[in-house]
């Protein structure tokens, strides 16, 4: 009572096969933004990507509104591809000095302020005491917020 009987025809035709995908192949991401993330953002594609999977775990990034961040982004995106393709953008640069804060060079200065930035003088009739290592020698002492994890160490004898 010979079967021919083979397992591994009988176990692939319950699987339905995949059939290749018809078309051509085009990339997720245009080669132009993992360029601009490079070259602009000076960030290289692959590290984006890695970054991006662990994002989910920092639930405040997820969450933060960066609106100012975002369109500046989008600008500098634009320009990049219509540099990238050749055609005009008119998306402005930002402005360097947006930041900047007006100097009045004609201002006086304050006294009172300028004296905080005076070290303080240690009078000269101040006392100074020098301890000597016989004064520590049969007394145990022991210093506290330092090593606290530490293990002690056995005192001098």
């Amino acid at each position: 009572m010979a079967t021919n009987y083979n397992f591994r025809r009988s176990r692939s035709s319950s699987f339905p096969q995949k059939k290749a995908p018809s078309g051509i192949w085009k990339p997720t991401v245009p080669r132009w933004e993992k360029e601009f993330c490079s070259k602009v953002g000076s960030v290289p594609w692959e590290k984006l990507v890695e970054t991006k999977k662990y994002l989910h775990l920092h639930e405040n990034v997820m969450k933060w509104d960066d609106s100012a961040g975002k369109e500046a982004f989008d600008s500098a995106k634009k320009r990049f591809w219509a540099e990238y393709n050749g055609t005009r953008c008119d998306i402005p640069l930002p402005d360097p000095d947006l930041y900047l804060d007006d100097i009045d060079w004609n201002k006086t200065d304050d006294p009172q302020l300028l004296d905080f930035e005076k070290e303080e003088k240690v009078p000269v009739d101040e006392g100074v005491v020098i301890l000597d290592i016989s004064f520590l020698i049969g007394d145990q002492f022991a210093c506290i917020g330092w090593g606290d994890a530490e293990t002690a160490e056995p005192p001098m004898q």
